[in-house]
């Protein structure tokens, strides 16, 4: 299966479940809306949501498929099969022993995550009470995140790509259920992670049966590679984790800000992360084991030319939806989260975060595809080094950024922190000879395209919001939106056509050299 279309694959199932996310935002902002209460159950779903982008979408992962490729290529599915059950039985006792741990510690955990809740009592207890509510979300979504891991190996990609919509459905069906049946709404949202958890390790115990690879789960025993997994993944989470570990401390800082300010970034995060798990993840995830077997069968020119693919259809997709999200952010926000308990001035306000986050949008996705670069080669440390000085980065332009502009200097702060991560990568990866000079200045040749006609989207858009600005009433702003937004996409592929833009995605479908 081709890179091209194992992330079509997955990017469709990935918009399944961001759609159905944003049914379930929309219920949120309707039953809680952005308060104190809405800070502390963000907070609550902070931790676990965290660890979930660790272990489903990175550090886990970039560490574990590699090995279990070579192991495949190498040695046969038994052997691969017993490092897999061997990681497993060891990663789950892992995690139940530190769940309990931290579910005995919330008390103090949301102290460190949520220092401004101190001086309100009643919003500390609650974000504690919801905390332990959604804590073992942790441990499903290690079980998850291993079997999808396994399976992505095998070139299963689907399964994986489709259990984040089983975590929605349970949102969205506990929101319109059980608000009357607990002291609040948020209780509502919290009961949905555990159980919407559970679902996802359902599916994947059914996917990993139908796939023919034998996992099992047992007491925690040896096995050779072990430690040496371990030794990678320490290094990987902070090389992954980058963008986990400036959100978090987003959240730290904008509890210290007034009440609301963790929901106006939440709100925002959440949008910005949908054009980033369609077009990162989705390329990454289909990339790795892909490009692990390519440089383990020695063809470093097909494994260059992936690369290269793969780099350049980020750009391009990633400087064009960073663009809508700049130029239209005050308007989606008002169009899709603006009703019940969700103020014009709460969208307002989450807008402005969400161009924030837009502007650094671009290097979000391509960090997933630069850091693929060296996990394919097991290389862990080279992205941990530029992950700390990205969030040094970051917590310098926080600090500078916050008293002036509060949450949006926040939200401003993490663009700035990923462009500096990303450009300290592609330096690296110019410097080790990852790829070759006549690859990169084909790449950076692309770029400057790709710039250009997202420049002429820009304007496309700000003219279309002085000539016909936003309606007043729902209906007419709705069909405002999806007009403006598909017309932008139209003269953006049109553009990309006469430009020839599109081309490495027809490339993308090239067949891959036989040993």
């Amino acid at each position: 299966m081709s890179v091209l279309k194992s992330s079509v694959g997955i990017s469709g199932f990935t918009l399944a479940s961001r759609l159905l996310g944003f049914i379930r935002d929309i219920l949120i902002a309707k039953l809680l809306g952005a308060s104190a209460a809405t800070d502390a159950f963000f907070v609550a779903l902070r931790l676990p949501n965290m660890l979930r982008q660790l272990f489903a979408e990175g550090a886990f992962n970039v560490a574990f498929v590699p090995m279990l490729a070579n192991k495949l290529e190498t040695k046969g599915q038994q052997r691969a099969e017993k490092f897999a059950t061997a990681t497993f039985s060891t990663m789950l006792w892992f995690t139940v022993i530190l769940s309990v741990v931290f579910m005995l510690l919330m008390d103090s955990i949301i102290l460190i995550m949520a220092p401004g809740f101190a001086d309100d009592p009643e919003t500390f207890a609650l974000a504690v009470d919801l905390s332990r509510i959604t804590f073992p979300y942790f441990v499903f979504i290690v079980a998850t995140s291993f079997m999808g891991g396994v399976l992505n190996t095998l070139k299963r990609f689907m399964a994986f790509a489709a259990a984040p919509m089983l975590l929605n459905f349970s949102f969205i069906v506990c929101l319109l259920t059980l608000p009357s049946h607990v002291p609040q709404p948020a209780f509502a949202a919290a009961w949905a992670v555990p159980i919407g958890g559970l679902l996802q390790v359902m599916l994947m115990v059914i996917a990993m049966r139908g796939s023919g690879f034998k996992l099992k789960l047992a007491m925690p025993h040896s096995h050779p590679k072990i430690k040496t997994l371990a030794k990678r993944i320490v290094p990987t989470f902070i090389g992954v984790g980058a963008q986990q570990i400036n959100t978090l401390i987003s959240t730290i800082l904008a509890s210290l800000l007034a009440p609301a300010s963790i929901s106006y970034l939440f709100y925002a995060d959440r949008l910005s992360q949908l054009p980033l798990a369609l077009i990162g993840l989705a390329i990454a995830t289909a990339l790795l084991p892909t490009l692990s077997r390519s440089l383990k069968s020695d063809t470093p020119e097909h494994s260059e030319k992936l690369l290269t693919q793969s780099l350049s259809v980020s750009i391009a997709l990633g400087l064009a939806a960073a663009c809508g999200l700049v130029f239209l952010a005050e308007e989606i926000m008002i169009v899709l989260f603006a009703r019940g308990e969700f103020s014009l001035h709460d969208a307002k306000m989450s807008g402005q975060a969400l161009a924030a986050f837009g502007v650094g949008l671009p290097a979000y996705i391509i960090a997933k595809i630069t850091a693929t670069a060296f996990y394919a080669r097991e290389d862990t440390k080279t992205p941990v080094k530029t992950a700390l000085i990205s969030i040094g980065i970051n917590l310098a332009a926080m600090l500078l950024l916050m008293p002036h502009f509060a949450h949006v200097g926040l939200a401003a702060a993490t663009s700035i922190a990923a462009w500096s991560n990303v450009g300290m990568q592609l330096w690296l990866i110019h410097r080790n000879k990852i790829m070759s000079n006549p690859a990169l200045a084909e790449f950076a040749a692309y770029s400057l395209k790709a710039f250009l006609v997202t420049a002429f989207m820009a304007g496309y858009l700000v003219f279309m919001k002085q000539a016909i600005p936003l309606p007043e009433d729902f209906l007419p702003k709705s069909i405002w939106l999806v007009g403006v937004i598909g017309s932008a996409v139209v003269l953006w592929g049109g553009s990309a056509f006469f430009t020839k833009l599109h081309h490495p995605l027809f490339a993308f479908r090239k067949p891959q050299p036989q040993k």
